[in-house]
């Protein structure tokens, strides 16, 4: 019997070496699970969409959009516990996630919106609040001008979509080497995750090095013409901005709060591009304050 207890730790220590984003995966759907947030797959029109779902029957629902190089249950975990108990949350996987595997060079910002559109439609969703990470946020914008009776909130978090040729030199600039220089950049400071987890991600990550770079020469007169409709933002909106944020500057920041009419910004110190984990203690509240009643509880920098 113990021989066989033995077994289990090695199997599973076996298994995290042989597979280390399985593992991850399996972890983290579990976690979600945990908090009610169950991982779902449902065929669209168009789409094949797998999403994180937790349906407390509560009035208000969030819809969480993450960002280039991160899935779902990655990006947004750790705001999780404290939402879902008072918010249905939506979490899906966007087609964004694929680039990371190299096959998606033809990808643009509309079949993303297109699999938003189409998710929402299957769920019955009639106005949701919107939160994006990085071009999850840029993402959320576009839907939140295309949807406008669709959109109750808007939470952009370090978003792109302004200040677009700055990042496009920065990933110019290291398209071979992407993803040391964007997890060495995007938390403030690192995690503490362990190098055989990190290691095998950062490879697959350095091919999506010149498909970002293709993304955003592709997008760059999407990104000029987002600046000239953001005025046309009708909903209340919250800009969240790390103050240390090293990917996207904070002066794209304070455009989206001079841009758009009905907005507040709130700088988050000591925190990077990884608003969501730098300031993971702060987030929850502040965004699910802002969902509930339109106020930024929050003691830090507020306009």
């Amino acid at each position: 019997m113990k021989k066989k207890l033995l077994l289990i730790p090695l199997l599973a220590l076996l298994a995290i070496l042989l597979n280390p984003e399985g593992f991850l995966n399996f972890v983290l759907r579990s976690y979600w699970g945990y908090y009610g947030a169950e991982f779902k797959q449902i065929k669209t029109e168009n789409y094949s969409i797998g999403f994180y779902h937790a349906d407390g029957g509560h009035e208000q629902t969030i819809l969480l959009l993450h960002g280039l190089g991160g899935k779902a249950g990655s990006s947004w975990f750790t705001v999780l516990p404290e939402l879902s108990a008072k918010y249905n949350i939506v979490a899906p996987d966007l087609l964004l996630a694929n680039l990371v595997e190299g096959n998606m060079s033809g990808y643009t910002l509309e079949q993303d919106e297109r699999l938003i559109s189409e998710l929402m439609h299957e769920l019955k969703l009639e106005k949701v609040s919107l939160a994006g990470l990085s071009v999850g946020g840029w993402l959320a914008a576009r839907l939140a001008l295309k949807h406008p009776d669709q959109c109750e909130k808007l939470v952009l978090i370090d978003s792109a979509g302004l200040d677009t040729e700055s990042l496009l030199k920065s990933i110019a600039a290291h398209k071979d080497d992407f993803g040391i220089w964007f997890y060495n950049n995007i938390f403030y400071p690192k995690p503490p995750v362990p190098n055989f987890l990190v290691s095998p991600m950062l490879k697959d990550m350095d091919k999506l090095g010149p498909l970002c770079e293709e993304l955003l020469r592709k997008n760059i007169y999407a990104a000029q013409a987002l600046e000239s409709v953001l005025p046309g933002i009708k909903c209340p909106t919250l800009i969240l901005w790390g103050a240390e944020d090293r990917i996207i500057s904070n002066k794209a920041g304070r455009r989206f709060y001079e841009l758009i009419p009905d907005s507040s910004i709130v700088v988050l110190q000591d925190c990077g591009h990884a608003a969501v984990w730098d300031a993971r203690h702060e987030l929850p509240a502040i965004i699910g304050s802002f969902v509930f009643n339109g106020t930024v509880g929050f003691a830090g920098n507020v306009k």
